[in-house]
């Protein structure tokens, strides 16, 4: 890792990334994900056997459709709700009883609801469209750049999972 990414690596993230790999793909696949050997990218044959390089001997089945497929499969198994194309408007945090309980208010299909829940997960779009973060975050300049992407990557739920 430190000759690939010319010592710029996270040391702490690299050492997560080798020590925890094995038990982090042994729980993915407890949970559904299925993998299988990459033959057709990552190996070669010497003497009847094969070698796979890289360290990199597995793979999603099916890529990445496959991998998403399974994840949303083990999302319903265990009764998450989705909410896809959904704009976030606000988040409010309740306590009582020593517990939180999230209130979203979310816009769907141009109708406002509100979605109340033990937790929360921000899956959303990036910020690249958003000069004011792409400065914030990436640094002076930004700003300026011109950038690829949607225009409703904005950011929105980074600053309004930032304000718990």
């Amino acid at each position: 890792m430190e000759n690939v990414c010319a010592r710029r690596s996270d040391k702490e993230l690299c050492r997560v990334l080798i020590t925890d790999s094995r038990s982090t793909v042994k729980w993915l696949a407890d949970r559904g994900i299925r993998f299988q050997l990459s033959f057709n990218r990552q190996a070669y044959e010497v003497e009847g056997r094969f070698k796979f390089w890289g360290g990199l001997c597995l793979k999603a089945e099916d890529g990445g459709k496959g991998l998403i497929a399974d994840h949303l499969a083990a999302a319903k198994e265990n009764g998450m709700l989705l909410s896809w194309s959904t704009g976030l408007k606000g988040v409010k945090r309740e306590t009582g009883h020593g517990q939180h309980r999230y209130m979203a208010t979310v816009l769907q299909e141009g109708v406002e609801q509100v979605i109340s829940t033990n937790a929360i997960i921000f899956a959303a779009g990036g910020f690249e469209w958003n000069p004011r973060m792409r400065s914030q975050y990436l640094g002076p300049g930004w700003d300026t750049a011109m950038v690829r992407g949607t225009p409703y990557n904005m950011g929105r739920p980074y600053d309004v999972g930032a304000s718990f």
